[in-house]
């Protein structure tokens, strides 16, 4: 069965390839966009800070930017092997109050799996000895489109209990992939018979091994967690 993050990173390079539009647009920006040819993605997060008993403190609603660089053509060339999908989140300044200040890249991060050898908690998160800026859970999911054919959008969820109190003003979508050298992999195709899109995503690999951002937000202002309180995060990702 093909993993849901190699899924992912398919809709995303054919996304890339047919020349994506990637910013919060206007109903007028909207029809201008289709009318040169380009395709959007459509990026819409809900994040929800919960009390213990429930009740809502924060919600925050907004769209995403790409800011994914030349992953997604790497991807579909076949340079690379796409491996984890993560959500991550941290303070532009990274001052004092800031909640993952102090974790690798001083940021908090959200994958599927903390479990040995997963690649999206080796490089760039140390989350063996970081666990408190490390968690599990990230479900990515698949939307049906009309008549319940094909793939219509893409969802990264999370539900998580926060470890530490702080505030935090980014929120991130990444991507991880391994290739068999040169810059971030732009320089080698890779072999099928040497590295795996399963390969990379369990760790196994030995070779390089880079993340980028896919999208990226930073809020008019923070939010605030208490340690204990409930993080809930949803981002689809839909093109047209």
């Amino acid at each position: 069965m093909t993993n849901p993050a190699y899924k992912a990173a398919l809709l995303f390079s054919v996304a890339l390839l047919l020349g994506v539009r990637a910013w919060a647009e206007s109903p007028a920006e909207d029809s201008a966009a289709h009318d040169a040819g380009h395709i959007r993605i459509h990026g819409h997060w809900v994040v929800e800070v919960q009390n213990p008993d429930g009740s809502v403190s924060t919600r925050r609603e907004f769209d995403n930017s790409y800011h994914g660089d030349d992953v997604m053509a790497l991807f579909l060339a076949g340079y690379v092997a796409p491996a984890d999908l993560s959500i991550t989140f941290k303070s532009a300044s990274n001052g004092a109050g800031s909640l993952c200040a102090g974790g690798s890249g001083n940021v908090c991060v959200i994958v599927t799996s903390l479990a040995g050898g997963q690649g999206g908690t080796g490089e760039p998160w140390n989350c063996p000895s970081e666990p408190q800026y490390c968690y599990s859970g990230l479900n990515i999911s698949l939307t049906p489109g009309a008549g319940g054919s094909g793939s219509a959008a893409m969802v990264l969820s999370a539900h998580i209990t926060a470890a530490l109190s702080g505030t935090f003003d980014t929120v991130d979508t990444d991507t991880f992939y391994c290739s068999q050298g040169g810059t971030d992999g732009a320089s080698t195709p890779i072999a099928p018979s040497t590295i795996s899109s399963k390969d990379c995503f369990d760790g196994d690999y030995d070779g390089w091994f880079y993340w980028s951002d896919f999208t990226s937000t930073t809020l008019t202002s923070a939010v605030s967690v208490t340690a204990g309180q409930v993080l809930l995060f949803q981002v689809t990702l839909s093109f047209s």
